[in-house]
């Protein structure tokens, strides 16, 4: 009776977790609706408006190991709380803002409160399921991208045909914090978690966390995960602008697709993380799945029809959701929980600084070119490098732990 009632509290920890971060994503990938009237009512180019996104990602990425560290000292339970109360509120501030410096700055904060969420939430994830089960539950965590996204990006459009572009900041931010109440009343820590705090007298801790971040796996993995990110976000971020500038979409209609198309990951999220936890290496997950997720942007680049460009991309996005979550149950399997924050960290710190570059960099080459086939190129080129440096022998740390 008491493992029923642990395996249920366990599972309902997860189901708020990974509502939580459906919340998070619905401040996030809100920008992507508002870009195109942005650029008009503030008068900025495209380089610019991809900058608001690098601006995020850059607080974001430098956030993740101290948040990480913090969350394995004091707990995931209340870093994750106070990264979402940083995001509702700097949120809310960013609808308030009446030209480009100020919502620069708004979305400054929201990196910072954003970039708790990740380590503290995964850290949650490992305390309280054991090994042969991490690939599904981080998988199912890693699902709320998908529906958040989506979700992002349809209410974002809905709100702003309704109202104005300053709702789509505001009405997400009380969303979060309504979902942010309910975090703190029912996710609870594991019992007989192991943090820093515990490990303080230890003289071998700096040892052992400095072990994680130079570990050769560690490394080869955070920048795949570069790669990863690079390619699927630089994407994705500007795929509604694409919709509207080259279907000639409204924003609240390339919302809908735009959100349609990333929600493939709700299925394919649990799927390769189900299947990772039954093959032998959970690397040969993300090598299948950026194999051909690289070779589909390299042939959209060339593409013109549109019912191809849809197909292209929604099974695009399938194949890369597969290995998301996989890149966070690594750390985990090679450190065990009481180290998952840092190691956590580390990997999504070196990802998103392939997220805070895609955006920006691909709005430079579309001012440039006057085109998305160059940036679809580059993308694809990236996710392939990836597969490069995920497979060579050398960075695979064999010898290692």
């Amino acid at each position: 009776m008491t493992a029923f009632l642990r395996r249920g509290q366990r599972y309902l920890i997860l189901l708020v977790l990974w509502l939580s971060y459906v919340g998070l994503y619905l401040n996030r990938r809100n920008i992507s609706i508002v870009m195109p009237v942005l650029m008009t009512e503030m008068r900025i180019d495209h380089a610019q408006a991809g900058f608001l996104v690098t601006a995020f990602f850059i607080i974001y990425a430098l956030v993740q190991i101290p948040s990480g560290w913090l969350a394995d000292r004091i707990g995931g339970k209340k870093v994750a709380t106070l990264g979402n109360a940083i995001t509702a509120l700097s949120s809310y501030a960013s609808g308030w803002a009446s030209s480009y410096s100020p919502l620069l700055l708004t979305r400054l904060f929201c990196g910072s409160g954003q970039g708790m969420g990740w380590p503290s939430s995964t850290k949650l994830v490992a305390e309280w399921f054991p090994k042969d089960k991490r690939g599904v539950a981080m998988g199912i965590l890693t699902s709320s991208v998908a529906l958040g996204s989506f979700l992002a990006l349809v209410l974002a459009g809905l709100f702003l045909s309704i109202y104005d572009w300053h709702a789509v900041f505001f009405i997400p931010a009380l969303i979060l914090a309504c979902i942010t109440v309910i975090f703190w009343l029912v996710v609870k820590d594991h019992p007989n978690k192991v943090t820093v705090e515990a490990d303080v007298k230890d003289k071998d801790f700096r040892r052992r966390v400095a072990g994680v971040l130079k570990d050769r796996v560690m490394r080869k993995i955070a920048f795949s995960y570069f790669c990863w990110k690079y390619a699927f976000e630089g994407l994705f971020y500007w795929l509604p602008a694409y919709f509207v500038e080259t279907f000639g979409l409204s924003g609240g209609n390339a919302g809908i697709l735009a959100g349609t198309v990333l929600l493939m990951g709700l299925g394919s999220m649990p799927l390769g993380g189900w299947i990772s936890d039954r093959v032998r290496k959970r690397e040969h997950v993300i090598i299948v799945s950026l194999i051909p997720s690289g070779a589909l942007l390299l042939f959209l680049s060339m593409a013109n029809d549109h019912w191809l460009i849809l197909f292209i991309l929604l099974l695009a996005s399938f194949l890369f959701q597969l290995s998301e979550g996989v890149y966070f149950v690594i750390p985990v399997d090679r450190f065990g929980s009481e180290l998952t924050g840092v190691g956590v960290g580390l990997i999504n710190l070196v990802g998103q600084m392939g997220t805070l570059l895609a955006p920006w960099l691909a709005g430079i080459i579309i001012d440039n070119r006057h085109s998305y086939s160059p940036t679809f190129l580059m993308f694809g080129l990236t996710a392939l490098m990836g597969v490069v440096i995920t497979s060579f022998p050398y960075l695979t740390g064999q010898q290692e732990k």
